[in-house]
């Protein structure tokens, strides 16, 4: 079993939280067209987790670490 410290998560969150607002802000700015795949295929995935602390406190129960 692999072990996740606090500080991966928080990097972890961090970077979630950068990819979900960089691809809101470039929807409100009518450039989508221009975002890389990852982001068109995750969409869905980084709204749902746009809050990070949302993400943490799930990732913590889906594990069993709460």
């Amino acid at each position: 079993m692999q072990t996740i410290t606090i500080l991966n998560l928080e990097q972890i969150g961090e970077q979630i939280h950068y990819k979900a607002s960089t691809m809101r802000t470039m929807i409100a700015k009518g450039e989508h067209g221009r975002l890389p795949p990852m982001f068109k295929r995750d969409r869905r995935w980084f709204a749902r987790y746009e809050d990070v602390e949302t993400w943490k406190a799930e990732h913590f129960v889906k594990e069993g670490l709460w």
